[in-house]
């Protein structure tokens, strides 16, 4: 993988036709890369790395991924705002990727990543129709309370 900060210049990239996307992945959000542990030919160990998808829903993704060596892990899935990812239960950056795709850089071993699609919108959105809801019971309680017809009826008793 390459970082690059400079958008138009990844858009110029991998607009060429001699890029080659299976073997080059262009991290275009600006933040550094993460320092990977070590190489596979260091560690002794040539097995290739895998990553199994184990669960795709709409706004929800886990793979598991076992490397030697650490990486980039790319899902073939739309970057878009909203997007979190942990790695082994931990936080994790989602990366933007080759200009559309998402990404987390994986350290060496078996890890779980999982990525939900959680927006501010939505939390937000969540919060402020708990507040009103909250607030429309406690008038419609206020109001109830106050109507004399409900005071008036049989076995209730009234603060007078």
């Amino acid at each position: 993988w390459e970082c690059d900060a400079d958008r138009a210049a990844v858009w110029e990239r991998l607009r060429n036709p001699a890029f080659a996307p299976r073997e080059l992945a262009l991290v275009c959000d600006g933040l550094p890369a993460p320092p990977v542990s070590g190489d596979a030919s260091e560690s002794g160990d040539s097995r290739p790395a895998t990553a199994r998808c184990r669960l795709y829903a709409l706004n929800r993704v886990q793979v598991e991924v076992q490397s030697p060596a650490g990486g980039l892990l790319v899902v073939g899935d739309t970057w878009y705002p909203g997007w979190r990812a942990t790695l082994s239960g931990r936080d994790a950056a989602v990366r933007l990727v080759d200009g559309c795709l998402r990404g987390v850089f994986v350290p060496g071993g078996r890890h779980r990543v999982e990525f939900v699609y959680l927006p501010t919108s939505f939390r937000v959105g969540l919060y402020v129709s708990l507040v009103a809801l909250t607030g429309l019971v406690a008038w419609l309680a206020a109001h109830a309370l106050q109507d004399p017809r409900l005071r008036s009826r049989p076995g209730h008793r009234s603060p007078d």
